[in-house]
């Protein structure tokens, strides 16, 4: 088969047949003209997929119209948001680049004001839900959640245009929680509820055999989450973006059951994928009304030096933070979560 793809079902497979130009289809023809293709897919960001077309006699410039994004809702089947919304357009000589990222997310992020929930017998996961019955998306969780004891919001002093995405992701990353999109429905809840999802493992793995090439990781002392760096036939892969895979014994601390983070097929006419996998991690404790309240204020809290972890005062420190009287710290809630959970 002439052009980018190298047969006819991996051009059907991929070629994303929801996506729209001003409101209308792509023109079918546009699929042969494809020069490249890529595939992201993520739990801790937006999926996306991106394509470059060779556009010489300026048929998909023509049909995109004055406003590329002017119509940039998802399809919806049975009621559902599903496929990818148009989020970037570049032109460079003949050639046209399109982004889009996940049609839920980006629905999500057309959703802003300020919106509260105060603490009580309501759980983050109600408000949570509440986002999304405001867009119309599916919402799948682990209800097993503590009553509030901080209010929550959308939308703040500090910031007061955050859409639903990114409180939602805020919410999650408060606790130690996931929250993703599958393309149809948002996920929320802990790395122990992907883990408890029936059937076992969508995968066990090994290094060169069943189309896995490679497993490389990264275990530090100083950073709870290891990750690892897996290489494998796309035709052989079968866990999606939140599944758990068990990578078979043999492989030292790297054996054990890892979380899929992120897919990446840098070339859709490829069959090589990269996966990156991470380590379940522990849960944060309920934020409480006494020391910080999950809106994006970020108030400061109060770190006491008597029973705190050496690496944490190193690391404080290291920030240029200082003991004040009766050796308490005072920082922001966002910069002491960085510093125990290994980003800073």
């Amino acid at each position: 088969m002439a052009g980018y793809w190298p047969n006819a079902a991996l051009r059907d497979q991929y070629w994303p047949h929801d996506l729209r130009l001003n409101g209308e289809a792509l023109p079918g023809d546009m699929a042969n003209k494809l020069t490249t293709g890529a595939v992201s897919r993520s739990i801790t960001q937006a999926s996306t997929i991106q394509m470059v077309f060779e556009d010489g006699n300026r048929a998909l410039l023509s049909h995109t119209g004055a406003d590329p994004f002017q119509y940039p809702a998802p399809r919806y089947v049975y009621g559902i948001p599903t496929g990818h919304s148009l989020v970037q357009f570049s032109k460079n000589g003949d050639q046209l680049t399109l982004t889009a990222e996940d049609a839920v997310i980006n629905l999500l992020r057309n959703f802003t004001g300020q919106k509260n929930q105060a603490p009580g017998t309501r759980t983050r996961v109600d408000f949570a839900k509440q986002l999304c019955d405001e867009a119309r998306v599916p919402f799948i969780a682990d209800y097993d959640a503590a009553p509030l004891a901080a209010p929550v919001s959308r939308g703040g002093t500090n910031a007061p245009n955050e859409d639903s995405w990114t409180c939602l992701t805020r919410l999650a990353q408060d606790v130690g929680w996931r929250c993703f999109s599958d393309g149809t429905s948002v996920l929320f809840g802990p790395d122990s509820w992907l883990l408890s999802w029936p059937g076992g493992p969508a995968m066990t793995i090994a290094e060169r055999t069943g189309g896995v090439d490679v497993i490389d990781g990264e275990m530090d002392s100083g950073k709870p989450v290891g990750t690892l760096n897996v290489t494998s036939r796309a035709s052989a892969w079968f866990a999606d973006p939140g599944a758990w895979v068990r990578v078979t014994a043999g492989m030292g601390p790297f054996s054990g059951d890892w979380i899929v983070s992120e897919i990446n097929r840098q070339d859709l006419a490829s069959d090589q994928l990269a996966v990156a996998l991470i380590a379940p991690t522990p849960v944060k404790p309920e934020p409480t009304a006494s020391g910080t309240s999950t809106t994006n204020d970020d108030p400061n809290v109060s770190v006491p030096i008597a029973g705190t972890e050496q690496r944490i005062i190193i690391r404080l420190q290291a920030l240029g933070y200082r003991p004040g009287a009766g050796g308490v710290f005072s920082v922001p809630q966002s910069v002491l979560d960085r510093v125990q959970y290994g980003d800073a």
